[in-house]
């Protein structure tokens, strides 16, 4: 429940320091990871998809506000979440559902034909074709 808070609200907040938001990698990574092992598999279920919700809300509230960032930290950190999706053990279909929220932002801006709105949309394309491919090499392989 902690952790489920702080990511929202950093992803509500106003305040666009870059520090608030790698910290929400930090934690996933370096203190969450960790202990998902302890769970059974429905609480890990549960608690991954809310907190991976939470973090997918602070990438997209960092593109509704790129203009306040660094264009090559938005980009990176899309692409990180967007990874995140793709590593943990959930259905990918939040993986997808998240793809196309950013892609859906991207598209809906005024800036959509800028240089890093344009690079963003391409790498989630490409993220999202690489993840498609892994999926289907493995269904290949089972049939």
């Amino acid at each position: 429940m902690v952790v489920e808070s702080i990511f929202r609200s950093v992803a509500m907040s106003r305040d666009m320091e870059r520090h608030h938001y790698t910290r929400v990698f930090e934690i996933l990574d370096r203190e969450i990871k960790p202990w998902l092992r302890y769970l059974d598999a429905n609480a890990q279920d549960k608690f991954l998809t809310q907190v991976l919700s939470d973090m997918g809300k602070c990438a997209l509230s960092i593109i509704r506000e790129a203009d306040l960032l660094n264009e090559i930290y938005v980009h990176s950190f899309c692409i990180s979440a967007l990874k995140k999706y793709s590593v943990f053990p959930l259905p990918k279909c939040h993986f997808y559902k998240f793809s196309r929220q950013v892609l859906s932002l991207l598209f809906l801006s005024k800036e959509t034909k800028t240089l890093p709105t344009v690079k963003i949309g391409m790498s989630v394309l490409k993220t999202v074709a690489c993840e498609f491919q892994v999926c289907a090499k493995k269904s290949l392989v089972l049939d």
